[in-house]
């Protein structure tokens, strides 16, 4: 999500509102986020959802998202919900847990924003992205 920002820019990203759901259910706390977050370069660039894990299990189940915890291995999908302005959904990607296909997957994610918003502005060329097209990004719209 860190790279999609970025390709989209400040002006476009600005009018973007990111909300991660904690799939990590060791690791509940505000400070594990927070932990994880700066890890990912997205302070102050997103919203996260954390609680009891009981609460997260019914979250999970209702958007069909695998998670499973076996000591401190964290297995989980990888999916991202592009909802629009309305509060629809409107494309539904699953990404391969792969970090050599992170510049194929922002790219595919930043042109599925920018088609959310208002004017649908093009999304700046990125030649370093587009060399990479291991694991595309899988989408259903919906």
């Amino acid at each position: 999500m860190a790279e999609a920002l970025n390709i989209l820019g400040p002006e476009m990203t600005s009018q973007v509102q990111l909300l991660g759901v904690n799939a990590n259910p060791l690791k509940t706390q505000v400070a594990d986020l927070a932990a994880y977050t700066r890890a990912h370069g997205l302070e102050g660039g997103w919203r996260f959802l954390t609680g009891p894990r009981v609460q997260l299990e019914s979250v999970w189940r209702h958007y069909h998202i695998y998670v499973a915890a076996t000591d401190d291995d964290i297995e989980h999908d990888a999916i991202v919900f592009l909802i629009d302005g309305s509060g629809r959904e409107r494309t539904i990607y699953t990404t391969p847990m792969s970090y050599h296909a992170v510049g194929n997957q922002a790219e595919s994610l930043a042109a599925g924003i920018a088609r959310l918003l208002p004017g649908h502005p093009a999304v700046p060329a990125s030649t370093q992205v587009s060399q990479r097209r291991e694991e595309p990004l899988s989408l259903t719209r919906v």
